[in-house]
């Protein structure tokens, strides 16, 4: 549980950029009916207190990437092996191990590879 409360204005801001990260600190301050100095300041708050972060999103297709998303049941002992296999042959983009019940996700891209 974080320590740090948000109030409705830092809600809104993080509404704002999720919506597109890059929008205009004026914009949002114009919208909230607060100064552009105020949403500078609550941003760079969030951002060095790790509660948003500003990334870049891309499609792994458009990268040359294949896209591979694949769902196992594994055996709890087993877990960490096939856990540790699946990564060593993907690029490590992404290993999500999701404990529900007895199943396991795993979702990973590779670059493309000529057919054999």
């Amino acid at each position: 549980m974080r320590k740090q409360s948000l109030d409705k204005t830092d809600i809104a801001i993080i509404g704002h950029l999720q919506v597109d990260g890059r929008r205009a600190y004026t914009t949002i301050a114009k919208d909230l009916g607060i100064s552009e100095a105020s949403v500078r300041q609550r941003v760079a708050r969030l951002l060095r207190t790790n509660i948003i972060q500003i990334v870049a999103v891309s499609s792994p297709l458009d990268l040359g990437l294949v896209w591979a998303q694949g769902h196992l049941r594994v055996e709890g002992e087993r877990l960490e092996a096939v856990a540790e296999e699946v990564a060593r042959r993907g690029s490590g983009a992404l290993l999500a191990l999701l404990r529900r019940s007895c199943s396991r996700s795993a979702a990973t891209s590779w670059k493309n590879a000529s057919p054999r």
